[in-house]
């Protein structure tokens, strides 16, 4: 066992591996179960609770991420755009234009003749992102992958 899983994680520290492997059997428990998804804020509480306890188990750390509600916010507005005649390497480009909190028409206003890419997102990690209206209206499967994407 421990040998087919160095020869899998060829490339990868073998403790990340492990890791990796944990957060997909879990995601794979959750799924396969008859778990129904959380309506109220105090039943996604103790879920995260639990996600969270795992994370640390397995070597994360702690976060300021969804430690609140907010009733008012659904998601975050997301702008990006780019001259057409580049191709970025990642979301990281820094040829990337990233407005803040733009609509939809702004977005598209301010980033004429080139890429654009707008899209509202349930929760960014790095802002102490709160539980937001549309986490809590979504699918057990999507809020357990924002919260340990996020955190």
């Amino acid at each position: 066992m421990q040998q087919g899983m160095t020869e899998q994680a060829e490339g990868m520290p073998i403790g990340l591996a492990v890791r990796l492997a944990a957060v997909a059997l879990l995601a794979a428990t959750i799924a396969g179960c008859s778990v129904r998804t959380p309506r109220a804020y105090e039943q996604w509480t103790a879920l995260i609770d639990e996600v969270r306890a795992f994370e640390q188990r397995i070597g994360f750390e702690p976060t300021d991420n969804f430690l609140d509600l907010s009733k008012e916010q659904a998601g975050f507005p997301i702008c990006g755009y780019a001259s057409r005649m580049y191709l970025p390497y990642s979301y990281e480009d820094p040829v990337i234009q990233w407005p803040e909190s733009v609509t939809s028409r702004e977005c598209r206003a301010a980033a004429e003749g080139t890429d654009v890419f707008f899209t509202t997102v349930e929760a960014i990690g790095e802002i102490g992102t709160p539980v937001t209206a549309s986490m809590v209206g979504g699918k057990l499967d999507r809020v357990l992958y924002l919260v340990i994407h996020e955190d």
